[in-house]
């Protein structure tokens, strides 16, 4: 990240937050193209999210861009699968960036994994054994951290596959927490709605359907909450 804040002469900052919006335009459109149909049923976003992502480009050498914002997604992903943390959230507060952004503070990944261990008891079998799936509203999701926990929990207990055992609503006020928390939440494979709005007062500005969440609305895997 210092590299292409030096050779693109941004500050640190723009690189973080242009970094999370590009990755979560491809996650997001990434399988819309084949088959057609789910690009017809995402249209909007569709075309949102791609629009978002070449204004990010434009503003970087296509070097620069094709080389080290991929890179950087890659040494994401590997990481998540090695071990499902807090990694964004991690960079955002050892990069100081708090200070240009509200001062957020973001939960450490330990304290997540242990209100994940107290939290979920016998409520969770019995919801995959009843509907074979359990649901999870995060209302304050910051970069996903406790939902990371959970998923840490889970694994720790010998559940494997989660995408669809999990239906989750992650919401943040700040579009920068959406956009971490569905890169992060996303790139594990998890059925996830992340909602850029106010829990408070029930706004909502945005949503962001993570991949795994697209394919099982086409296929009615959740039919009977999601209605």
């Amino acid at each position: 990240m210092e590299r292409i804040s030096g050779l693109s002469h941004f500050p640190m900052y723009r690189v973080f937050e242009d970094f999370c919006t590009v990755c979560c335009c491809s996650l997001h459109n990434a399988f819309m193209k084949a088959p057609a149909m789910a690009r017809s049923y995402y249209k909007e976003q569709y075309d949102k999210r791609e629009n978002e992502y070449l204004e990010v480009a434009k503003r970087y050498d296509k070097n620069v861009f094709g080389t080290y914002f991929p890179q950087m997604l890659a040494d994401l992903t590997r990481l998540l699968l090695e071990s499902p943390k807090d990694y964004l959230g991690t960079i955002f507060m050892e990069l100081n960036l708090g200070k240009h952004f509200n001062g957020q503070f973001f939960t450490p990944s330990h304290i997540c994994e242990f209100m994940a261990e107290i939290t979920f008891d016998e409520g969770f079998e019995k919801a995959i054994a009843e509907k074979g799936y359990c649901r999870v509203a995060e209302p304050a999701c910051g970069s996903g951290a406790m939902v990371l926990g959970i998923v840490q929990c889970l694994k720790n207990r010998g559940y494997e596959q989660l995408g669809g055992k999990l239906y989750i609503e992650a919401t943040d006020i700040d579009p920068l927490c959406v956009n971490m928390a569905f890169i992060q939440l996303s790139l594990l494979g998890l059925s996830v709605k992340v909602i850029h709005g106010n829990s408070l007062t029930q706004e909502i500005f945005d949503t962001w359907d993570s991949p795994n969440l697209q394919m099982a609305n086409m296929t009615g895997y959740f039919k009977n909450y999601l209605d």
